[in-house]
């Protein structure tokens, strides 16, 4: 016995084609990553190491201009050399913002419905940041097959039966019988 609907083609059209479905999670994506961005920065700028580095930069902001350049003060740059053990430049690990998904949906429909005239619901746009993120993954496994062998790529010289040696074929052929999984399906 068949649900209604479960036939091809049956259901609600979306109101956004691919591409648009995609820019959609695109931008859910970006804010994303900007949230985590945000929230990594603040958590360097709470440091207690930060506050000091902070405070010997505001020394040397009373520094006078010197032809239009700034000489630091050896004093002020040793300083800041032993809180950071030497180290001037850091790398702020990224983790998964907190309380922002929500928000993100919100400004998403609010972005769809002022780029494409397109009013979506809050679980079209979270399908479609879902949709996003498997097809970075998919374009990422991609690159990854091609940087392998990037002269001939995925498609190039295919052992075929023994009888007939190697076969070169062109790149217009896919997996359609026993070479199946050579990555060439498109």
């Amino acid at each position: 016995m068949t649900r209604g609907g479960a036939r091809a083609g049956a259901g609600r059209k979306s109101p956004l084609n691919g591409f648009q479905a995609l820019q959609v999670g695109q931008y859910c994506e970006a804010l994303w990553i900007k949230a985590a961005e945000e929230q990594a920065h603040a958590r360097y700028e709470a440091l207690p190491q930060t506050k000091d580095i902070r405070a010997e930069q505001a020394r040397a902001d009373l520094i006078p201009l010197s032809r239009g350049k700034r000489r630091m003060n050896p004093d002020i740059t040793e300083s800041i050399d032993e809180i950071t053990g030497g180290k001037r430049s850091i790398s702020l690990p990224l983790m998964r913002p907190y309380g922002v998904k929500a928000d993100i949906i919100k400004k998403a429909i609010d972005w769809c419905k002022s780029e494409f005239g397109q009013i979506i619901s809050a679980s079209k746009a979270v399908e479609c940041w879902k949709n996003y993120k498997r097809f970075e993954k998919w374009a990422k496994d991609c690159v990854s097959a091609w940087n392998k062998d990037p002269v001939f790529g995925v498609i190039g010289i295919q052992s075929g039966p023994r009888d007939k040696g190697p076969q070169w074929l062109p790149s217009s052929h896919g997996s359609r019988g026993w070479d199946a999984g050579g990555g060439d399906d498109w």
